[in-house]
């Protein structure tokens, strides 16, 4: 199995130590990354007006952790489940501005490519313990997107996201232990998710990207509960598997179609 840590970290350092020549924007969009510096920073990457002083600690900190052994640790465990799939690793730092990620993620945000690469931005954090059991989470939960993006078509509907991010959290719980779950994977009660059943069924074919967001993340606006999506996901999962079907590997090959149940949530 092969992991590639792409080097982001000497942009950091340049911006610690002065380097005239480097411009953060300009730095970033020189990586050749799959997203612009601008796409980035909608993501979490901190911007332009980030303090010396936050990436000093967040560089240190880096420095004390064995990031490279704790991502390959939790692909590992992953993999001997399903597939050795060759993963890119991008670490950038966070937002420290963003409140709602520091607090509610525990200041670790992670997508993929949509292929074969992780993105993970990273607070500083004196929790060192629960911020390794959290990133190890994170990183089980990104690597089953990177096997579901292998062995099926792009999530284009909303079931076929359901499906992917509670799938995710299922093998969080599954491989790593109940208490590892993200906090939106059990955010939502099970009235809640009853409550809001009407909207899921109403909306579970649809393709719009902007539609399948709000429902995932929630809108206070539009009296939708936060995370509603991805407790309705891991709900379906978690009934799918203590019911039908206990075989990792299988369900990342699984259609959505295939795992979802109308009595599962």
């Amino acid at each position: 199995m092969a992991v590639n840590i792409l080097d982001t970290k000497h942009i950091f350092v340049g911006l610690i130590k002065g380097s005239q020549d480097m411009n953060l924007e300009d730095n970033i969009n020189k990586c050749q990354l799959d997203y612009s510096y601008q796409e980035l920073l909608a993501f979490g990457l901190v911007n332009e007006n980030v303090s010396l002083p936050y990436l000093r600690e967040y560089i240190d900190f880096l420095d004390t952790l064995n990031i490279e052994g704790i991502i390959k640790k939790a692909i590992n465990i992953v993999a001997t489940h399903t597939k050795a799939i060759q993963t890119n690793i991008v670490i950038l730092p966070l937002d420290p501005q963003n409140q709602f990620y520091i607090h509610y993620m525990g200041g670790i945000v992670a997508h993929t490519n949509g292929a074969n690469t992780i993105y993970i931005y990273l607070s500083p954090s004196n929790k060192l313990k629960s911020f390794v059991n959290r990133l190890e989470s994170i990183i089980v939960h990104e690597y089953q997107h990177i096997l579901r993006n292998y062995h099926s078509s792009p999530n284009a509907t909303l079931l076929d996201v359901l499906i992917d991010e509670g799938l995710s959290e299922l093998f969080v719980k599954v491989l790593l232990g109940e208490d590892r779950l993200g906090a939106w994977a059990k955010w939502n009660s099970n009235n809640i998710i009853k409550k809001n059943k009407e909207l899921i069924e109403e909306y579970l074919y649809t393709t719009n990207p902007h539609t399948i967001r709000t429902i995932m993340n929630g809108s206070e606006e539009l009296g939708i509960p936060l995370w509603l999506g991805y407790s309705v996901g891991f709900s379906i999962l978690d009934f799918h598997w203590l019911n039908k079907n206990n075989d990792l590997n299988a369900l990342v090959k699984m259609k959505a179609e295939e795992i979802y149940n109308h009595d599962s949530f």
